[in-house]
């Protein structure tokens, strides 16, 4: 029975077939008393009617309201019209008619009243949901970081150094953790060198490094085996290449040595993949070492071409 009522509910507030006959019914009766003049108190009767059909459908559509508005002037006319021509038998009735209409304005301004109340009580339900929507999804936002690592990263410098060789540190320079991370050193000149003698088999090339670090957090660092060769000559570059379960990004780590001591520089990418895209303002971290450069000298981060 519940399910009867329902479907009865919907097909009346929801219907537009129901609602356009309602219409036209009315735009019909609105012709017949209008080329059939009728006595004072049809075309009232009419308009209650009509004023009660508006007040029981609380969710018509604004052209449905239109055309119902436009037969309730209709009828108010007629009516108007037919009292005067009454008018001139009974004056009397002029003042009941005048009653009538009070109680259908009083009517309709209560129907009009609730239904504000009800648009006002719907727009505030909206914006409640919308909140809470946002404030869902951006904890849920916060969750996926903090299973992925977000858009956070780690990078590598050369930390312990013995003559030409030096241990690889890895560490996370923002809080959160950074999870499944992998990493491929490769020393530029020596890339050069492995480019012009190809793997016959293919595959990796002789001189490339690769790392397995795991998740790091903040505030952690890890030694990594086995050391690196520094060189060859007193200045070498290495592009380092980073994968975790957050995406992939990558440094550039700048090694010179003057007399007889190694000084570092390095700046990590993470918004493009390619390095020729790449510009300073697209830096997340970078880190200048003490000594590295020359009183009064700017570093240059463009890599030198291959004689």
């Amino acid at each position: 029975m519940d399910g009867f009522w329902k479907r009865a509910e919907y097909c009346w507030n929801k219907n537009r077939v129901l609602s356009w006959i309602l219409v036209l019914v009315g735009i019909g009766l609105t012709l017949w008393v209008g080329f059939f003049p009728k006595s004072p108190g049809v075309s009232i009767g009419l308009l209650a009617s009509v004023a009660g059909v508006m007040s029981v459908r609380p969710k018509m559509h604004p052209a449905e309201k239109f055309a119902w508005v436009a037969v309730l002037i209709a009828f108010t006319i007629l009516e108007v019209h037919a009292i005067r021509v009454s008018d001139a038998k009974n004056e009397g009735t002029l003042n009941e008619q005048n009653q009538v209409f009070k109680g259908i304005a009083d009517g309709l301004k209560t129907s009009m009243e609730t239904s504000k109340g009800q648009y006002d009580s719907t727009i505030s339900h909206v914006d409640g949901v919308l909140k809470t929507t946002q404030n869902v999804a951006r904890l849920s936002k916060e969750d996926l970081e903090d299973v992925t690592g977000g858009e956070r990263i780690v990078a590598m410098e050369i930390g312990e150094i013995n003559g030409d060789v030096g241990v690889p540190f890895v560490f996370a320079p923002k809080p959160g953790i950074v999870r499944d991370v992998q990493i491929r050193v490769v020393n530029l000149a020596l890339f050069e060198q492995d480019i012009k003698n190809p793997p016959i088999w293919g595959g990796t090339f002789p001189h490339d490094m690769f790392f397995s670090v795991g998740d790091l957090g903040a505030a952690q660092g890890k030694n990594l085996q086995p050391p690196i060769v520094l060189g060859p000559g007193d200045s070498v570059r290495f592009n380092i290449f980073f994968t975790g379960l957050n995406g992939f990004w990558n440094e550039n780590l700048w090694m010179r040595k003057k007399n007889g001591q190694w000084y570092e520089a390095f700046r990590v990418f993470r918004k493009y993949t390619k390095l020729t895209n790449q510009t300073s303002r697209d830096v997340v971290f970078e880190q200048i070492g003490k000594g590295f450069l020359n009183s009064n000298e700017k570093i240059d981060w463009a890599e030198p071409k291959p004689q």
